[in-house]
């Protein structure tokens, strides 16, 4: 059987949220990333500012987060190389 071991927790700062309105399927707001840190058994650093997340507001309360990863990348500081890219 495989055992799966968590990577990390992440904690990311985001700025407010900018409110982009109504629409078919419910409200779109956007969250900028600022920053924050990660932290695993193997592997610690800093979130550096980019990207952010789209998270549609339903009209049953539940929040959907839009996968817009595909288009940006979310870079990071680990403290143990320079620079990290995670698509």
């Amino acid at each position: 059987m495989l055992k799966l071991e968590p990577l990390m927790v992440m904690r990311a700062q985001l700025k407010d949220p900018v409110a982009v309105g109504s629409g078919p399927y419910g409200n779109r707001q956007i969250y900028d990333v600022t920053g924050g840190s990660f932290e695993g058994p193997r592997l610690k650093g800093k979130v550096l500012p980019s990207g952010g997340d789209w998270l549609l507001l339903g009209s049953d309360g539940v929040g959907r987060l839009t996968c817009v990863r595909r288009w940006r990348r979310t870079m990071a500081r680990s403290s143990t190389c320079s620079t990290t890219v995670c698509s």
